[in-house]
């Protein structure tokens, strides 16, 4: 049997998934225990489903490399790292890395720029992680960690939503429950771990609500957005609190879930969390990360033109219409929870309808003030 590396998922808790690396042979099949460490280490710090996969691909990619290549992933050095990263820049999508097979450059069978660049951080990770460990020595972790990340082309433009998709969405028969998910995305811009960390304790729709938890926040409705560990799994993904105002949309939604919510669970007004479980083993607790992800691919995923749709696109929409609207850019910054104004960069783009509008408005102050008719 030739050896066999994969990354491998499971479920540690119900609605909670997790990643080890498998190494399979003809002396049967393990747990490669250093790589698996960390992916249950690095699974606290981050709620993202994407970002653990990732995590673990890159990790497998590199761990079969290395036993293809006879080599000793514990104890490499920068040349052989540096033959693993070019493999992943040359070696077409779909074959082994030690292939020698090459593509041309432009290829579209060739991992993308950004692809490989995410496999290189991640692989950094584990190596700084296994360093301060004891699990590597330090040689060996520097050989890795300091091996300069190639560069990815710096994408300046995010997906969207386009206006018919957004009706389509915002018309979709979704349950209360799932309505408020949606709002959340769509109306204040949280990410699908801060959605579902959200507790009953940050939802300050009044002074009187705030001030039973603590909240000096002036203003109107608003909501907090904390980083803490979850039962579920779900965790805010910046160490930085903010504030995020919640719009008439949003209280809408939140209204109606509350109130079916007490016809349908009343045990669930136990539950901390704003966002519940509805069936199983867990009906009137916390929803877990795999019970959304479900909800999004029957859901939503169903809808007409959303076939592509991920839960992160909704944010990346609303901040986009942000900007469209005029909101200035470190607004949308502070919004978003962005602490670099780089990060906000790619959502400045706007539809061509507001472009259009733009050009006839700078026609109109030209004309207004400066005298210029043409």
């Amino acid at each position: 049997m030739y050896p066999l590396i994969y990354a491998a998922r499971y479920e540690p808790d119900p609605g909670r998934t997790g990643w080890l690396l498998v190494h399979r042979d003809q002396s049967g099949m393990r747990r490669v225990a250093e790589v698996s460490d960390w992916l249950k280490v690095t699974a606290v710090s981050t709620s993202s489903p994407n970002t653990l996969k990732s995590q673990a691909e890159a990790l497998a990619l590199w761990w079969r490399w290395c036993v293809e290549s006879k080599v000793d992933p514990l104890r490499t050095d920068a040349v052989r790292f540096a033959g693993f990263v070019s493999a992943l820049q040359s070696v077409p999508k779909g074959l082994p890395l030690t292939s020698p097979i090459r593509g041309l450059p432009g290829d579209p069978r060739l991992r993308q720029p950004t692809t490989v660049s995410q496999r290189v951080v991640h692989i950094k990770a584990f190596y700084r992680w296994a360093m301060a460990n004891g699990q590597i020595s330090a040689v060996t972790g520097r050989a890795v960690t300091g091996f300069k990340t190639p560069r990815a082309p710096k994408t300046m433009r995010a997906s969207r939503l386009h206006p018919q998709q957004v009706k389509v969405l915002l018309a979709a028969p979704l349950s209360p429950r799932n309505r408020l998910a949606v709002a959340l995305l769509y109306d204040a811009g949280l990410r699908e771990g801060e959605a579902l960390g959200l507790r009953i304790e940050d939802w300050c729709v009044n002074r009187d609500v705030a001030a039973v938890f603590g909240c000096r926040v002036s203003g109107g409705p608003h909501l907090h957005v904390r980083r803490r560990l979850n039962s579920n799994g779900a965790i805010a993904k910046s160490y930085y609190e903010r504030i995020v105002p919640i719009s008439p949309r949003l209280t809408a939604a939140h209204r109606d879930w509350q109130a079916w919510a007490f016809d349908h669970i009343p045990h669930s007004v136990e539950c901390p969390y704003l966002l519940i479980s509805l069936a199983g083993p867990t009906r009137g607790r916390e929803w877990s990360i795999s019970g959304f992800i479900s909800m999004w691919q029957d859901k939503v995923k169903t809808l007409p033109g959303l076939e592509r749709a991920t839960p992160h696109l909704l944010r990346h929409t609303w901040a986009s219409e942000l900007i469209d609207a005029g909101v200035p850019s470190f607004t949308v910054q502070e919004l978003l929870g962005h602490r670099s104004p780089s990060s906000t960069e790619v959502y400045t783009h706007a539809l061509s309808e507001t472009l259009t509008a733009a050009v006839a408005e700078l026609s109109s102050w030209r004309q207004r003030v400066l005298g210029v008719t043409r």
